[in-house]
């Protein structure tokens, strides 16, 4: 009984013991086991709602807290352990088992919810992707049939690239407005370009 001290956690004493803590009646023990094999562990013992003893594992230990919890350490967690237990919760294993997988359910559900943001954020960006600006139907048109003219489309494109293509080239075609349309139109026909922009208004 008494505190439990890292001169007894680093003792050699040749068979496996029990070191326990003393507490109030009805608040758990902090306990640590020393094996004949090397392996020093702590415990946190209490009584179920079966009336059954259980030593709820806490951690190894290791002086230095690389390679384990230190006695500080332990000691906080079986803290922690002990208020729940004297909040009511006797069955400490089982709820600590439930709130782990909480905790596992909602991280898997927040991974879910950011794999489906993700994937629609992708899926978004490829439908962006595969729409056709203005300017890539031109040069599809100007492939197709443009070059078959006379001048090559030279005069087409000429006025492609000083009025249409500036204004709205890197619209989806999908998302030419009517606004967008009279603002090529008026441009034209504030310098004079009436043949083409009375083509567009048709």
């Amino acid at each position: 009984m008494g505190t439990i001290t890292d001169k007894q956690m680093n003792s050699k004493p040749g068979k496996s013991v029990w070191l326990t803590e003393d507490a109030p009646r009805g608040c758990g023990r902090f306990m640590a086991r020393i094996l004949k094999s090397g392996d020093r562990l702590f415990y946190f013992r209490y009584t179920n709602s079966q009336g059954e003893r259980v030593f709820l594992p806490v951690g190894n230990y290791d002086q230095s807290g690389k390679d384990g919890l230190t006695l500080r350490e332990a000691r906080t967690k079986a803290g922690e352990l002990s208020r729940l237990y004297q909040a009511g919760i006797r069955d400490l294993r089982e709820y600590l088992e439930a709130e782990e997988d909480a905790r596992k359910a909602a991280h898997e559900a927040e991974m879910a919810r950011l794999l489906a943001e993700r994937e629609a954020a992708e899926a978004e960006k490829a439908r962006q992707a595969a729409r056709k600006t203005v300017k890539e139907l031109f040069e599809h048109w100007a492939d197709i049939d443009l070059k078959n003219r006379k001048d090559g489309g030279a005069e087409v494109r000429r006025l492609f690239e000083k009025d249409v293509l500036p204004k709205i080239g890197q619209l989806a075609v999908e998302d030419v407005k009517k606004g967008n349309v009279t603002e090529v139109v008026d441009a034209q026909l504030s310098r004079g370009v009436t043949r083409m922009a009375k083509l567009r208004r048709v």
